[in-house]
């Protein structure tokens, strides 16, 4: 069944993020104090967003949300972004903090 409401939308993209890194999603996520990001893993935390447009801005505040929340629990951040078109969530992308880039690419 394709989500209709961006709820569901971002439930689908929180489970994706999820599968990806072989973890789970954060149910309540934004809704639980001291529950970071909406999926999580062995290595990584994985923070989600979306928009029903074209563009969007990232600020500097949600990464570092992330980044903190992740390095408290000794895990790599992820922001995982995309944009939705219609019921589904397209053109979607994971970022992370670039001095962690030769460790991600060393562990492979």
């Amino acid at each position: 069944m394709m989500p209709r409401t961006n709820r569901q939308k971002s439930i689908q993209q929180e489970e994706a993020a999820a599968k990806m890194i072989g973890g789970q999603r954060r149910r309540g996520s934004g809704s639980v104090p001291g529950l970071p990001g909406d999926a999580y893993g062995e290595h990584f935390l994985v923070e989600c967003k979306f928009v029903n447009a074209r563009s969007f801005s990232i600020k500097v505040g949600d990464l570092t949300k992330i980044e903190v929340a992740a390095f408290t629990a000794g895990k790599i951040p992820l922001f995982r972004f995309g944009f939705a078109t219609g019921d589904r969530i397209a053109n979607e992308w994971v970022a992370f903090p670039a001095y962690l880039f030769p460790q991600v690419v060393k562990s492979r």
